[in-house]
């Protein structure tokens, strides 16, 4: 993460990229998360895989489209 290298608070032991590879989340730069959140809002629910070894589109592609479909899961659990 290059944008937030430092922390904003002086109290803080870390940076916030430091706590995302302790915590093993992935994390994602240089995007516009404006385009993506409309671009979210306007598709609803969508199939997605994010990968640091696999970088073949039509890889990703099929993985994303063999991956079960969680809007039912969520939706029966409401019920």
């Amino acid at each position: 993460m290059k944008a937030l290298l430092a922390s904003a608070d002086w109290r803080s032991q870390g940076s916030l990229a430091d706590y995302l590879k302790a915590s093993d989340i992935p994390g994602i730069e240089w995007i516009d998360t404006c385009a993506l959140t409309r671009h979210i809002r306007l598709q609803c629910a969508m199939k997605a895989v994010l990968s640091t070894e696999d970088l073949d589109p039509d890889s990703l592609a099929e993985k994303a489209r063999q991956s079960p479909d969680m809007w039912l899961a969520v939706t029966l659990s409401k019920m």
